[in-house]
Order: C-alpha cells, then sequence, then structure tokens
C-alpha cells in the first residue's frame, strides 16, 4: 500500500510539473509575441514618421514649382503686354 500511494504522489506530481510547462510555455509565448507585437508597431511608427516627412517635403518641392511657374506666366503676361503697349503707341511702326 504504501508503495502504491508513493507512486500516486509521483504520479500527481509528474502529470503537475507537465501542466506547469505548458503554462509557463504558454507565458513564454505570449511574452514573446508581445515583444514582438511592440517591436512591429514602433518600426511601423518610425515608417510613418519618415513616410510623412517624405511626403510633406514632396508636397513642399511641389508648391515652390507651382509658385514658380506662376510668377514665370506673370512676368511673361507682362512682357507681352508692354510689347503690346508700344507697338499700339507707336502706330504699329518700328521705332527706327
Amino acid at each position: 500500500m504504501k508503495k502504491w500511494f508513493l507512486l500516486s504522489v509521483g504520479a500527481v506530481v509528474v502529470l503537475a510539473s507537465c501542466g506547469n510547462k505548458n503554462d509557463n510555455q504558454a507565458r513564454i509565448q505570449a511574452l514573446i509575441d508581445s515583444t514582438v507585437n511592440a517591436n512591429a508597431a514602433k518600426h511601423d511608427a518610425e515608417n510613418a514618421t519618415k513616410n510623412d516627412s517624405i511626403l510633406k517635403a514632396m508636397e513642399k518641392e511641389k508648391a515652390e514649382a507651382m509658385s514658380r511657374e506662376q510668377q514665370r506666366q506673370k512676368s511673361s503676361e507682362k512682357i507681352n503686354a508692354k510689347k503690346t503697349n508700344d507697338s499700339s503707341t507707336s502706330g504699329g511702326q518700328s521705332p527706327h
């Protein structure tokens, strides 16, 4: 009877320790998963910041290019208007 009792207690201890391994493995896996998820979120945030900076720089360059084009067109219109005014005031004749 004593042998049977010791054998039963030993079996319960072995089975209990197997359950703890699964619990520990689950905890370790959860810790690994949360660490991986945190690193992925950090990486995503860094990429989003980098992409935002690139997009803002591109938008700024586009706005500057549009502004330069508008200024060029205004200058061209002023030159054309001046040429038109000069030719109409001289009666359509060349100044020579």
